[in-house]
This record gives C-alpha cells, structure tokens and sequence, in this order.
C-alpha cells in the first residue's frame, strides 16, 4: 500500500503469466537483478491451474504485487489490470517467459531523461530471440534497426518487428487515453498498441543496445512466422 507520495516507485512492472511456474523465476529474477531497483512488479496470475500461486506466495520482496485471477482472461486482459492497479507513471511489461538483461530499466531511464523531445512516451530497447530446441538454447535472431520520433508510417510497414511488448517502457497516462490493449484481438496486440499509441502522436525513443531475450520453442516460432507472413499479405 502506498502510504505517501514519495513512496511511489518509479516503474511499474507488469508480468501476466499463465501456467508458467516452471520459468517464471526467471523472468522476476531478472527484474530484482536491475540496476535501477525503485520499481514495484505486478504479477497477474491468469487463471493458471498450475503451481504459479504457490511460487508468488513464497517471494518475500515487498515491492511485489500479486493479482490472482480466477479464470483465463488472455495476455492483454492481464496486462490492463495491471496498467489499471500501477502506482508509477511509467510502466513496462514483461511475458513471464522472457527476460531482461540488468541494466534495462536503467538505460530506459536514462535516455528518457536526457531527452528533449516533449512528445516522447516509450522507450524501447534491442532483444534477442531465443530458441528452445530439444533442451539446448539456440540464438534464432536479433534486433538491429530502431525507429525514433514519430514512427507511424514505419509501422504500417511492417516496423513492429523490432519492438516486442518485453522491451517496452511506455508512460501509464498514454496507455490509459488509448483504452490499452485491446484483448479481442487473438495476435499481434503489441502492433495494434503500438500503432494507436504512435497515431495518437506519441513519440518513440530507442536504447540502441540488446536488453531483453525472448524465448520460443520451435512450435512458437514457427506459429510466428506463419502469423507474420499472413499480415503482410
């Protein structure tokens, strides 16, 4: 409970997850681990039926927050509760499968605050994709190009593909004029995000530097691919 305005963190974390008490200790390990540690994390569990409840219920960190749904409501619902209960100004997400290098928030930060473009609302950052094949990690691609400014037109061609809601900082009151995600859609919320934030004139700034790992496994990347050939016609 925030008793005080100077107790308001400055980042909220959002991690919704679904059946993943297996590798959810690696995505908020990876969150206690940054550099910057005036955050608070929300975990929404997604109806899971599996031992998520049991895992959250042992960490002892008070800046972690816990929101037990008692059905699967889908990713971008989860992610709206959690935008809806964030003390901070400033949120980011995390999928309970991924993770970020330590100095991510940090970097985010940083050039937010350096920056001189009043217009700017999210900073994002590089990632690796990684792949899960037969139990060995494999690196599958990384990140190079980055959009900055107003990035609405590289959006409609197809730039979404080098943002990816794990490497997202993006500033609560934006989130909320834009109704944040829209949890009808069954894929590619990220890019309908994105494209109604910078529509809306939000602007973009990128840290150029690799800062988040994705995993998949072969099955997920290969639904992926198939998903980004589909929307490109």
């Amino acid at each position: 409970m925030i008793k005080d305005k100077k107790d308001i963190p400055l980042v909220s974390i959002i991690i919704p997850t679904y059946n993943r008490s297996h590798i959810l200790n690696r995505a908020v390990q990876s969150v206690l681990l940054q550099t910057l540690s005036n955050f608070e994390i929300i975990i929404i569990n997604d109806g899971s039926t599996d031992a998520t409840v049991d895992y959250v219920n042992k960490l002892l960190d008070q800046r972690i927050r816990f929101i037990n749904l008692q059905q699967n409501y889908g990713a971008s619902y989860a992610r709206n509760i959690g935008i809806m209960y964030a003390y901070a100004e400033l949120v980011a997400f995390l999928d309970s499968d991924d993770e970020w290098h330590p100095t991510k928030l940090e970097s985010q930060l940083t050039l937010l605050n350096i920056s001189a473009d009043p217009d700017v609302s999210i900073i994002y950052c590089l990632h690796n994709v990684l792949v899960n094949r037969e139990g060995t990690i494999d690196l599958f691609s990384s990140t190079s190009k980055i959009y900055e400014g107003d990035i609405y037109e590289n959006l409609l061609k197809g730039g979404y593909e080098s943002l990816t809601t794990s490497t997202l900082l993006i500033k609560r009151s934006c989130l909320i004029k834009i109704g944040g995600f829209d949890p009808s859609l069954p894929s590619f919320q990220d890019a309908d995000l994105l494209l109604r934030l910078a529509k809306a004139g939000n602007h973009f700034l990128a840290v150029n530097e690799t800062l988040v790992n994705k995993y998949r496994d072969t099955q997920q990347l290969s639904i992926g691919n198939d998903l980004i050939a589909k929307s490109k016609g």
